[in-house]
């Protein structure tokens, strides 16, 4: 009586053709020696760390992809050190970059472009003074001119765009400076010139790109883009 019992469960058990695959969970069947997808995995915030190593030629897949288009300037991240091996800062200025520049965390994935800034150190040019806020004590920074290598670097693929030099020389002391050591002096380079960093962007990435755009609200754009459609059809008649 036993061995009539237990065959039909052995052949069962053996039986591959009929045996139900576990599947995703949704009734779906898997092939045999397939591995079913993992669920997705939330991806992890996108660091100023990340973008920095794009300096270097890394991808990095979670930022924008870069389009290209001549009359749109790229969303920009700036990332300045005084010298290789440094680490990188953020610099992007909404002075110069309104509103196609990229300034804080959140913005970060929207970043097509990173403009890699590395300073070489020129003459000295003046010492500024700090008054400290909290007692009287001086502090000094030794301010000096600098050259600036320029790299434009897409930031999805890490692509190398362009680059360039641009040269530092105001002698302009900063509004402000964070003492970071013990000493009361410390030294510095100026900061890079941002209104020549952005001439140079535009000429090679967005020529045309007209800069009026930045001071207009949406129905002047809308007034100046029709305009430029005229103006584009008439060059179009009389070649």
């Amino acid at each position: 009586m036993r061995a009539f019992l237990l065959l039909p469960l052995l052949l069962t058990a053996c039986t591959g053709g009929d045996a139900p695959i576990p599947g995703d969970g949704d009734g779906d069947t898997v092939a045999p020696g397939t591995v079913a997808p993992a669920p997705d995995e939330p991806q992890a915030p996108l660091r100023l760390s990340d973008l920095a190593e794009t300096c270097d030629g890394a991808g990095e897949p979670r930022a924008a992809p870069y389009p290209g288009t001549p009359a749109e300037p790229p969303r920009l991240l700036v990332l300045v050190r005084d010298s290789v091996g440094d680490t990188y800062t953020s610099s992007t200025s909404d002075l110069y970059f309104r509103d196609w520049g990229v300034y804080s965390s959140s913005d970060y994935p929207d970043t097509e472009v990173v403009a890699c800034l590395t300073g070489f150190e020129g003459a000295f040019l003046r010492a500024c003074e700090f008054e400290s806020s909290r007692d009287d004590s001086t502090y000094v920074l030794d301010l000096y001119g600098a050259a600036y290598n320029v790299r434009l670097r897409e930031a999805q693929t890490g692509t190398l765009l362009t680059e360039f030099g641009l040269d530092a020389t105001s002698d302009q002391c900063p509004l402000f400076h964070t003492f970071t050591g013990d000493g009361q002096r410390e030294r510095s380079l100026v900061n890079p010139p941002m209104d020549d960093l952005k001439d140079e962007l535009l000429a090679r990435l967005a020529p045309d790109y007209d800069t009026r755009r930045e001071f207009m609200d949406d129905d002047e754009i809308r007034e100046l883009d029709s305009i430029n459609a005229v103006v584009d059809s008439l060059r179009s008649l009389n070649p």
